[in-house]
């Protein structure tokens, strides 16, 4: 029963935590028709159909009695807004989201020719050098260097003994790689998103994985990069942001 319901979660960066490679807590109610899941990063997801009044009150007790900061929650539903806003009193604001999928033939298209720059791939011998560099996402997916070592990979850009640009799996599902990208503000608009990407779908393209594209619907600068990577949009998706 438990397999079959956490067998439908659809988010990468919510199913790593239930392959343990991302820092989270899981939560089952009585009956086991009815699961909470909350990622290290307050990334939320409730999967179950049936209303159990005691499990839902729980959960916005949980909720609260952990709250770091807002929590984004994937799929809401009009039972869920409806109850928070009858319980918590708190703001809720619409963030949707898209979900992509990837296009060979396209990106088999792409050139890319980049000699100001340089793509090393992380490793043992540089990891603390790039965590150290640029906002670390590594261990906020991955919980310790180790085991992204271990279980994931991505690339950096340096320049000037400065970390620019990285890219990382952010979650892998069984073949589907979540991407996750970030590019230092001074060097944006500069070919370092495509050239990082490039690089890093390559590498999935290697290990006949399957490359994952999402994100904030209105962030035009990451469906203007995945558009030219060869994604397609294929479905928008719910998500809120909960105050507490």
């Amino acid at each position: 029963m438990i397999y079959q319901l956490l067998s439908n979660v659809r988010y990468p960066l919510v199913q790593s935590v239930i392959q343990k490679n991302m820092d989270g807590k899981i939560f089952i109610n009585k009956n086991c028709k009815k699961v909470l899941i909350i990622n290290n990063l307050n990334w939320v997801y409730v999967i179950g159909d049936d209303i159990d009044k005691e499990f839902d009150k729980e959960i916005i007790y949980i909720l609260t009695e952990n709250n770091k900061g807002n929590y984004i929650w994937f799929g809401m539903t009009k039972y869920w807004e409806e109850l928070i806003r009858d319980i918590l009193k708190g703001p809720i604001e619409y963030f949707p989201r898209l979900e992509w999928n990837f296009d060979n033939n396209i990106f088999n298209k792409t050139k890319i020719t980049y000699e100001k720059y340089v793509v090393e791939k992380i490793e043992k011998n540089n990891i603390n050098k790039v965590c150290g560099g640029i906002k670390n996402s590594i261990t906020d997916f991955w919980f310790t260097k180790e085991n992204f070592l271990d279980n994931g990979f991505g690339y950096y850009v340096e320049h000037d003994k400065k970390i620019v640009g990285l890219i990382i799996s952010a979650g892998i599902y069984h073949d589907e790689v979540e991407i996750d990208i970030i590019v230092d503000s001074q060097y944006q608009k500069q070919g370092l998103g495509k050239l990082l990407s490039v690089t890093f779908i390559e590498n999935c393209l290697k290990k006949n994985s399957i490359p994952k594209w999402d994100c904030y619907k209105y962030n035009e600068g990451s469906v203007k990069l995945a558009k030219s990577l060869g994604f397609k949009v294929i479905n928008e998706y719910p998500c809120n942001i909960v105050k507490l």
